[in-house]
């Protein structure tokens, strides 16, 4: 396994558990693995980028703008990613393409599009998951 991945191991199809509960993370290093008992997912956790197509947002002044972005985002659960979302990117891309056009769109004139630092705080406040669960 790569230094940037952390993995889960799975015996006989199922997430093998510590004895508290919790999905048991295999990091990086040396691992036994059982053959044709066990097996090794493997998903990267390092830091990663999504860059988000050109889309139309109309503020509330009637403007409509074409924006697009780049989102950066990085894996904390490797559990959450692997097994309770179907596809991260695609879903991490959905997710953010309506935040950015929710935010835009609650903004009054292109005047308040300049102020870059605030718009980008909106955005990371509206996408922070942590906050939200």
């Amino acid at each position: 396994m790569k230094e940037s991945e952390l993995g889960l191991k799975l015996r006989f199809g199922k997430v093998a558990q510590r004895m508290n509960g919790e999905p048991k993370v295999i990091h990086p290093g040396f691992c036994f693995l059982i053959p044709h008992v066990d097996t090794l997912i493997r998903h990267p956790v390092r830091q990663q980028t999504i860059e988000l197509k050109d889309q139309k947002v109309t503020l509330r002044d009637n403007t409509i703008w074409i924006v697009s972005a780049v989102l950066v985002y990085r894996i904390n659960d490797i559990y959450k990613a692997l097994f309770e979302i179907n596809n991260v990117d695609f879903g991490l891309r959905n997710v953010a393409s309506g935040k950015l056009r929710e935010v835009l769109q609650h903004l009054d004139t292109f005047e308040k599009l300049k102020e870059i630092k605030e718009v980008s705080k909106l955005l990371m406040d509206s996408m922070d998951f942590e906050k939200q669960t």
